[in-house]
């Protein structure tokens, strides 16, 4: 399988987002389709449709009320 530098390198970006608290970023790569999810790390991080993702994300970066920081060390896109 040949790996994927541009999907490599989104989730680079997503985390440094995600660390900045840079809300306009995940407004613009979040799909809106029906059915989208998220799922991060904890069991409780699960999230389905735009608006729920959003409100996770606003709650999970440094600044927001679960003060979360990412670190990515390794990243492979297929």
């Amino acid at each position: 399988m040949k790996r994927s530098q541009e999907i490599e390198q989104f989730m680079r970006d997503l985390v440094a987002a995600l660390e900045r608290g840079d809300s306009a970023f995940m407004e613009r790569t979040t799909s809106r389709a029906p059915g989208v999810v998220s799922i991060g790390s904890d069991p409780d991080e699960y999230a389905r449709d735009y608006e729920r993702i959003m409100s996770l994300f606003n709650e999970s970066t440094p600044q927001g009320p679960l003060h979360i920081h990412v670190r990515l060390t390794e990243v492979r896109g297929p």
